[in-house]
C-alpha cells in the first residue's frame, strides 16, 4: 500500500497501464523477498566435485555406465561462480539440510582448489554443513588428510572399499596405480588419528561369500571404523562391460540376508525407512538401492552438480530440483 500511494502522489494523472506494470513488479518483488521454500526433509546434499578423469579405474564405476553420461556444464572456473554456488548452499541449509557430502566421478581429493571454495563457504554459513568426503583412500596423505581437516573442515572420511581383507585385491578391484596403493589398516588408523569420524563403505563384491558376516564384523572393528555400510552394487540398466562385471561379480544374496540377519540377531534397529542398525557399538547401514531408485514421495537426498544446480536423481537432468 505504502508503494501504491508513493506511486499515484507523484503523478497528477495515472497510465492504466503504467499503474497495472507498477503493481505487477511490486507484486513480484513482495513475492520474492518473502519467498519461503517448501518444507521438505531432505536427509543430505551430495556435492560433486568437477574433476578431469579419475586416477582409479573402478571395475564398478557407476559414472561409466550409460545413464550416468549425461553432460553438464562445469561452471566451476566462471567468475561469479562462488557466488551462484553459494546461494544453493544457503538455500539447502535453510531447508533443514545438515549433511554436505563430497563426492564425484571422480577422486574429490583431485580438485583441492574447489574443497578449499567449499570449506570458504561453508563458514559463512549461519548453519554450516556437516562435511563428509567419500574417497577410494587414495591420495590421503598425511598432508592431506590435515588439509581436509583444517582447510575444508571435514568431519567423516567415507572409505569406499571393495575387499577389507586383502590391500592387493581391493587395489586391483579398484584399479589403484602402484604408487598410490596404500595399507588400509595403517590409513584407518591415520584417519582415526586425525580426529576424523571413519565410515567404511563396502562395496559388495563377491570376495565376500569367503566370509561370514560375523568375521566382516570383526575386521570392521579391527579397523577402528566408527560406521560401516554394506552396499549393494547398482549394475544399471544397460548391457555394457561394466553391468556385466558388476552382474557376474555381486556378493551373493545369501550373504546380504546374513549382513541383515545377524544385525537383527546382535544389535538394534534404529531406522525402518531404509536398514540401519546399531551393532557392537557402530553403527551400521544396509543399502540396496543406492541410487534411490525405488518409487517414493520422500526425496531423500539433493545433489549439487558443478553447473550450480540442484537435482533429486542422479542419472538425468529431468530431475533438475524447482
Amino acid at each position: 500500500m505504502k508503494n501504491f500511494k508513493s506511486f499515484i502522489s507523484s503523478y497528477d494523472t495515472i497510465c492504466p497501464f503504467c499503474l497495472n506494470n507498477h503493481l505487477d513488479r511490486v507484486k513480484n518483488q513482495f513475492m520474492n523477498e518473502n519467498a519461503v521454500e517448501p518444507k521438505i526433509d531432505v536427509r543430505s546434499m551430495s556435492i560433486l566435485v568437477p574433476t578431469h578423469g579419475c586416477v582409479n579405474a573402478c571395475k564398478f564405476c557407476v559414472s561409466k555406465i550409460s545413464q550416468l553420461k549425461s553432460e553438464y556444464d562445469d561452471l566451476s572456473k566462471e567468475e561469479m561462480f562462488e557466488e551462484i554456488y553459494f546461494k544453493q548452499f544457503e538455500r539447502v541449509s535453510k531447508m533443514g539440510c545438515t549433511y554436505a557430502i563430497l563426492t564425484g566421478t571422480g577422486e574429490p581429493i583431485q580438485n583441492k582448489p574447489f574443497l578449499s571454495m567449499i570449506g570458504r563457504m561453508n563458514k559463512r554459513l549461519e548453519n554450516p554443513f556437516k562435511l563428509e568426503i567419500q574417497t577410494s583412500g587414495v591420495m590421503l596423505t598425511q598432508e592431506n588428510l590435515k588439509f581436509l581437516k583444517e582447510e575444508v573442515g571435514v568431519y567423516l572420511i567415507s572409505l569406499s572399499v571393495s575387499d577389507i581383507f586383502n590391500d592387493t585385491s581391493n587395489a586391483d578391484i579398484i584399479t589403484i596405480r602402484p604408487r598410490l596403493r596404500f595399507n588400509l589398516k595403517q590409513l584407518c588408523h591415520s584417519i582415526k588419528d586425525m580426529g576424523f569420524i571413519l565410515r567404511i563403505s563396502l562395496n559388495l563384491v563377491n570376495i565376500y561369500n569367503n566370509h561370514t558376516p560375523e568375521e566382516t564384523m570383526s575386521r570392521i572393528l579391527e579397523l577402528g571404523a566408527d560406521q560401516a555400510t554394506f552396499r549393494v552394487l547398482w549394475a544399471g540398466h544397460d548391457d555394457n562391460a561394466i553391468s556385466r562385471w558388476i552382474k557376474s561379480n555381486a556378493v551373493a544374496q545369501e550373504y546380504i540376508d546374513g549382513v541383515k540377519q545377524y544385525c537383527k540377531d546382535n544389535g538394534e534397529l534404529l531406522s525402518n525407512t531404509y536398514l540401519k542398525y546399531k551393532v557392537r557399538g557402530i553403527t551400521i547401514v544396509v543399502d540396496e538401492d543406492c541410487m534411490s531408485e525405488k518409487s517414493s514421495n520422500e526425496i531423500r537426498y539433493l545433489i549439487l552438480r558443478s553447473d550450480a544446480q540442484l537435482y533429486t536423481k542422479w542419472d538425468t537432468k529431468a530431475s533438475r530440483f524447482e
